[in-house]
């Protein structure tokens, strides 16, 4: 399994976990000029930017949560400012924001080992 398609199987499964959460996916995998936003969910009034952080068994390069980083984390904010300039208006109120993480370890089958949703990042 290549790199990507760790990847995408991991916003996968983060997608499939939010929505069982009770959170309403806004967007994945949302680019602009600055780098992407792998979720954009909502609950109740949060809008939540989730980063998905996906490794492959055996960890040789230390876990999910290791690779959250303080720059990942200024890079979030930044990109969450462009999504709600693109996103909304001027008369609208603009939401709470909270940064989450989900973190995923996959056995080389795809199948999930583990999988941690780590609230308020940032």
């Amino acid at each position: 399994m290549t790199q990507r398609q760790l990847g995408t199987l991991g916003e996968q499964k983060a997608v499939q976990h939010l929505r069982a959460s009770g959170y309403t996916v806004c967007a994945t995998n949302w680019r602009c000029a600055r780098g992407e936003i792998d979720v954009v969910a909502m609950i109740d009034d949060v809008l939540v930017i989730v980063e998905v952080r996906t490794r492959s068994m055996p960890l040789r390069f230390g876990t999910p949560e290791q690779s959250m980083t303080a720059k990942k984390i200024r890079t979030l904010r930044m990109l969450a400012s462009h999504y709600l300039c693109e996103t909304c208006r001027f008369d609208d109120e603009l939401p709470f924001v909270r940064f989450d993480c989900i973190a995923i370890v996959v056995e080389r089958d795809c199948s999930v080992v583990q999988l941690q949703h780590m609230q308020n990042i940032a």
